[in-house]
């Protein structure tokens, strides 16, 4: 095992335990959940019952990918698109001044620009398992040769993750003024 298998065998470790202790808390306080998912304020009400048991199982889901034989590309995409919705309902929540709190671990956080940026590393392992892993040990594996495609998504994966920590020090700063001052 060279360096980069063994740094994808530990990040994807680390992103599937954060998945599936966030599922697991989710399904332990199924009606804490739905109340915070409600108080975001972007699921019709009728959408929230079923959204309840949907967004853990995608979470194991998601875990399973990164665990199992699969192919590391759509492991890492499943991460990374799973995180930035997450991240993105937490941005919305915060653009609309309410006052959800995050379930991420089963326990209620408020949310805040912080939750926002600690996003973003986890956003950047997604990346790094989906563009830079070795797939040599998965069962159907996929070429691991490095085309214009996974360039342009390495760029996608980047400015995101750019897009999103420039984002949250400027809604910082937004949330910081609205309140009459500028607090880091």
């Amino acid at each position: 095992m060279d360096g980069q298998e063994g740094a994808s065998l530990c990040v994807r470790l680390v992103l599937s335990a954060l998945f599936l202790l966030a599922a697991a808390g989710k399904l332990r306080y199924p009606g804490r959940f739905a109340r915070g998912l409600r108080e975001y304020r972007i699921l019709p009400h009728r959408h929230v019952t079923w959204a309840v048991y949907v967004i853990p199982a995608l979470e194991v889901l998601a875990a399973a990918l990164l665990l199992g034989s699969f192919p590391h590309l759509m492991a890492g995409l499943a991460a990374f698109l799973l995180l930035m919705a997450f991240t993105s309902a937490m941005i919305w929540t915060l653009i609309q001044h309410n006052s959800a709190k995050c379930h991420c671990l089963g326990v209620g956080s408020d949310i805040s620009p912080i939750l926002v940026g600690r996003n973003v590393p986890l956003l950047c392992c997604a990346g790094f398992v989906a563009l830079f892993a070795n797939d040599q040990s998965s069962l159907t594996a996929l070429p691991t040769s490095t085309g214009f495609g996974d360039l342009i998504l390495l760029g996608l994966i980047v400015g995101a993750s750019i897009a999103t920590f420039v984002f949250w020090g400027k809604l910082n700063w937004l949330l910081a003024m609205s309140r009459g001052g500028y607090r880091v």
